[in-house]
């Protein structure tokens, strides 16, 4: 879609040299329009990997696979890229060293070659799975989504029936919520 005058152009299929007939998911675009993509296409390290097709000459080029220093034979998607692509954040599926499901790992780029991942640890890890890294605008915080749970985890005092509801009904629920910190806590690991 294109951004008009009065607001947003019909959607279009970015055509079949982008898409597959395996699944694409969560694309983000860099500033030189690069196009950071998962994908679960023939070619990969295995699992779902993260992908980018380059944006020449008005056209996105043949998807190129980030290689063994971001994929593994893992789920590796829904990565956040650096509008000047020097660092990616993205999520990994139980690697070896998976502190729980899916984690959170940052690369960064070094004379355009991406570093070997390395796993952000906690606080952003947890027991449960984490997702959706992304930075508010002007990059002040880091935001990313977990369904770690507090929920059966030993308790001081016995709990009655409004104890519980208010944990299965408030954060730290294992449904899901949406966590935040400041970006230098990120960018500076």
């Amino acid at each position: 879609m294109d951004k008009t005058a009065t607001g947003w152009s019909e959607p279009r299929n970015l055509g079949s040299r982008v898409n597959s007939e395996a699944n694409e998911y969560y694309p983000i675009a860099v500033a030189n329009g690069t196009l950071y993509f998962g994908s679960r296409r023939i070619g990969g390290v295995g699992g779902a990997d993260i992908w980018r097709s380059q944006f020449k000459n008005g056209k996105y080029q043949e998807p190129e696979n980030l290689g063994d220093a971001i994929n593994t034979t893992f789920d590796e998607f829904d990565a956040y890229v650096a509008p000047d692509e020097s660092f990616m954040i993205f999520n990994s599926g139980v690697r070896p060293d998976s502190i729980g499901g899916y984690d959170l790992y940052i690369s960064r780029n070094i004379n355009g070659k991406w570093t070997k991942a390395e796993n952000l640890g906690e606080p952003f890890n947890s027991e449960g799975n984490e997702f959706s890294p992304r930075f508010s605008p002007g990059g002040k915080y880091f935001f990313w989504t977990s369904n770690r749970s507090a929920i059966n985890k030993p308790s001081p005092k016995r709990k009655d029936y409004s104890d519980l509801m208010r944990e299965y009904h408030g954060p730290q629920n294992g449904l899901g919520d949406i966590y935040f910190i400041d970006a230098s806590k990120v960018t500076s690991k």
